[in-house]
């Protein structure tokens, strides 16, 4: 499950970032050192796709209900509304996986 943690913190770094930046209810050039911490994510993101999807489709509930659970433990977002929307989109496209690799058959 470690090529999964490390595709999805970039976007969810990313997300923090941006409910950071706009905490004081502009967004300015000033912001843009908030993106460098997920910028630093964003290769090795990319890196792990592949095993990441691997990872994603194998998930039994209880491996992925301790992944949701991570993303709630790293990943404070300070805007509910934000929050719950990442929390809603990470088990939609989790549910969204497993039915699409149950349509796509493995390559032998």
């Amino acid at each position: 499950m470690e090529n999964l943690k490390l595709a999805l913190a970039f976007p969810l770094s990313l997300a923090m970032a941006y409910d950071e930046a706009k905490a004081d209810g502009e967004l300015t050039y000033m912001d843009l050192r908030l993106v460098l911490d997920p910028a630093m994510k964003a290769f090795p993101a990319i890196q792990a796709l592949p095993q990441a999807w691997g990872e994603l489709k194998d998930l039994s509930t209880h491996e992925r209900d301790e992944l949701y659970a991570w993303v709630k433990a790293e990943f404070d977002i300070s805007d509910d509304e934000l929050e719950s929307k990442v929390e809603n989109g990470l088990a939609l496209m989790g549910d969204i996986a497993v039915y699409v690799a149950g349509l796509v058959p493995d390559k032998a």
